[in-house]
C-alpha cells in the first residue's frame, strides 16, 4: 500500500469521531511510558487529551477506504519539480498573518522536510498552502512535523486548503477561537499526535496543570452527535461544555462556524471538577 493511499485512509478515519477503543484514557498505560521516556510519556498523556471528543460524541464505523485523490493542478513556478506531503491540520494566528500546517501523520514515518520548495497560493476566496517533503522511515513518529508561513497580509475570512489537494477537508484551527493561553501562563510545546491522526497542541506552565487541546472536523450528516454536558461554563461570551467523567474533567466547545469541535483537558491526574472549571473561568476568550 503506498504511502499516499494510507494518507488517505487516516484522513478518512480522523474526520469520524473517536473510535470505542479510545473511550477509556489508558492511564496505567500512560504512567508506564512516562517513566520510560518523558517526551513519549507526553504523547500518551496526551491520548487523554485527544479522547475528550469521546464523551461528547457517538463513534461512527469507518468509512471504507477511498483512492487517493490526485495532486492539485495549481500552476507551479518554473524549476525542478518538487515532492510535497499532505498536510492534516492549519492553525492561523491571532494576528492572521502566521499559518502553522501539520503534515499527515503515518504510522512508522517522519517527513524530510524541503523547505525551498513550500508555497502560498493566493485566491480571492482562499489560500493553498503546498508542504514540501517526503516521508521518510524513522522511529519517534509521534512529534508532529509542521512548518510555520509567514504571511504578507492577513487571511481573513479566506479558507484554508491543501495545494495538493483542494478539494479535500482538512481541520483549520483558529487561534481566536481557543482561549488565549500564553496570557495565563502557559508556554506551548511542540504539538504531538495521539491515537492515530489526532492532533494534540500541548500547553505546560510552573505548577499545572498541564493542558492539552485537539480539533475535530464535526460530521453530523455521518452520525455524530453530542451526549449532554454536566454543565457547562459561561465566559467571554462563550458557552463550554464541561464533562465531569470518570477519566477526568473535559472541556468542549464549537468554532465560530459549527464545523470545528475542540476539546481541551488536563493532562495531569488529580484535577477536579470544580478546579477546572476555576481554570477555565479564569482563561482570556477572545
Amino acid at each position: 500500500m503506498s504511502d499516499e493511499t494510507r494518507v488517505t485512509e487516516l484522513f478518512e478515519r480522523a474526520l469520524a469521531t473517536v473510535p470505542p477503543p479510545l473511550l477509556t484514557p489508558p492511564r496505567a498505560a500512560i504512567r508506564r511510558r512516562v517513566r520510560r521516556r518523558r517526551a513519549t510519556g507526553w504523547a500518551a498523556a496526551a491520548v487523554v487529551a485527544g479522547v475528550v471528543l469521546a464523551g461528547a460524541a457517538v463513534a461512527r464505523p469507518d468509512p471504507a477506504p477511498v483512492p487517493p485523490r490526485p495532486a492539485a493542478s495549481t500552476p507551479r513556478p518554473a524549476g525542478p519539480v518538487v515532492t510535497g506531503v499532505p498536510w492534516h491540520t492549519a492553525r492561523v494566528d491571532r494576528t492572521g498573518t502566521r499559518v502553522t500546517v501539520y503534515a499527515a501523520p503515518l504510522p512508522g514515518k517522519c517527513v524530510a522536510r524541503e523547505p525551498a520548495g513550500d508555497r502560498v497560493d493566493w485566491g480571492e476566496h482562499g489560500i493553498a498552502v503546498f508542504l514540501a517533503g517526503a516521508y521518510t522511515g524513522c522511529r519517534d513518529d509521534e512529534v508532529a512535523a509542521a512548518h510555520t508561513f509567514v504571511l504578507p497580509q492577513a487571511v481573513g475570512d479566506r479558507t484554508v486548503l491543501d495545494a495538493r489537494d483542494p478539494g479535500g477537508r482538512r481541520v483549520v484551527v483558529r487561534d481566536t477561537q481557543l482561549p488565549d493561553l500564553a496570557a495565563g501562563g502557559w508556554t506551548e510545546l511542540p504539538a504531538v499526535w495521539a491515537g492515530g491522526a489526532i492532533l494534540v497542541l500541548r500547553f505546560t506552565r510552573p505548577g499545572g496543570p498541564d493542558l492539552g487541546v485537539s480539533a475535530f472536523r464535526w460530521d453530523p450528516d455521518g452520525g455524530a452527535r453530542l451526549t449532554a454536558a454536566d454543565h457547562t461554563v459561561t465566559v467571554g461570551g462563550r458557552t463550554v461544555d464541561v464533562y465531569g467523567a470518570p477519566g477526568g474533567p473535559r472541556a468542549g466547545w464549537w468554532s465560530a462556524d459549527g464545523t470545528v469541535r475542540f476539546t481541551m483537558a488536563p493532562v495531569d491526574a488529580g484535577v477536579g471538577n470544580s478546579a477546572f472549571d476555576e481554570i477555565i473561568r479564569g482563561m482570556t476568550w477572545s
